[in-house]
């Protein structure tokens, strides 16, 4: 799995939960990602254990190019 594809699971999660909580967890050879978010809070986005969370009241677009900064990090 890439950091686009990483981030499509990520978001379709999100929009599957809309106004409720969503939890994801991705595990590759090398990396592990982890996400318990509220829209687009990423209350706890942790990238190999690191904490990435943003904070509250990101639009979605914010929210998708977030994603897709924050997983540029990965190995796989």
């Amino acid at each position: 799995m890439n950091q686009i594809e990483i981030a499509r699971t990520i978001n379709s999660a999100r929009l599957a939960n809309k106004n409720d909580w969503y939890f994801c967890t991705i595990t590759t050879e090398k990396d592990s990602v982890r996400v318990k978010g509220y829209g687009t809070w990423l209350q706890k986005f942790l990238i190999n254990g690191i904490d990435h969370s943003n904070g509250m009241g990101m639009t979605v677009k914010e929210y998708k190019e977030y994603l897709s900064k924050s997983l540029q990090c990965l190995e796989g």
